[in-house]
């Protein structure tokens, strides 16, 4: 097993991502699938190169999670129901749009009302943190 320092993205519910030259470090490296998926981030499209499955341990957690490689230098992500599988984050309550009515009544343009602020505390804690996990690669070339 290798440990990696991960990003905990409470924002994507399963997709993780992995840096080209992280995955090219490891040793030995895990086995890649062709992808077709499409990721989409703040800035656009993400450079997805390839894919692999890898089981990932925090504690006594373990968990198979599918990790895209991308081209971009960027940190390595874990994805919220990855984080939530190992225990490292809970949640609490969630409102998917597909489950709730209220969102079927909603037109999908922007709302037009007035700016919102939002003042956070000097106690609040991000929602983004960084963890050390282990991955275990389920199929690695030799």
């Amino acid at each position: 097993m290798q440990a990696l320092c991960v990003i905990v993205n409470t924002h994507a519910l399963y997709v993780s991502i992995i840096s080209q030259s992280v995955f090219e470090q490891l040793s030995p490296p895990p086995s890649l699938s062709a992808t077709k998926a499409v990721l989409l981030g703040p800035g656009g499209n993400i450079a997805t190169k390839r894919e692999f499955t890898a089981q990932v341990t925090h504690k006594n957690n373990s968990n198979p999670v599918q990790c895209f490689v991308v081209g971009a230098h960027t940190d390595n992500l874990l994805s919220r129901g990855a984080a939530t599988h190992l225990g490292l984050i809970q949640r609490l309550h969630a409102v998917e749009e597909e489950d709730d009515p209220l969102y079927a009544s909603l037109d999908s343009k922007p709302a037009k009302c007035k700016p919102v602020h939002i003042t956070l505390s000097e106690a609040a804690v991000p929602l983004a943190f960084m963890q050390l996990v282990e991955f275990r690669f389920l199929s690695c070339r030799r």
